[in-house]
Order: structure tokens, then sequence, then C-alpha cells
């Protein structure tokens, strides 16, 4: 969750100045569909985790 926030508020927030809530809120829809590769978000989590344990590996 760190990291999305970091990268929200780097690529969105922190990118230009907003005149408004509602141009946050469409700027924000946009790069979420962006981020999340065009996949509704009930198919981009379970991807998400499968990628996150696939890459975990600890040595033993």
């Amino acid at each position: 969750m760190e990291r999305f926030n970091w990268t929200y508020r780097r690529e969105v927030l922190n990118a230009c100045v907003f005149k408004s809530i509602e141009q946050v809120a469409h700027t924000s829809d946009d790069w979420l569909r962006i981020y999340m590769g065009g996949l509704p978000p009930t198919q981009f989590l379970p991807r998400l985790s499968t990628a996150a344990n696939s890459s975990i590996r600890l040595s033993t």
C-alpha cells in the first residue's frame, strides 16, 4: 500500500496543479485505469497477489 500511495502522489498529485476536486477525480480515474493495465479491480487484484507471492523466495 505504501508503494501505491507514493506512486500515486508522485505521478498524479505532484504532477500538476489542479483547479478543482473534480479535476483531481477525473485525473485519478484516468491514471488508475493506466496503472491497472485496463483491468477491472476484480481481475487486477488476484494477479497482483499472485505476482507478489511468486516473487518472494526464502532461503533455507
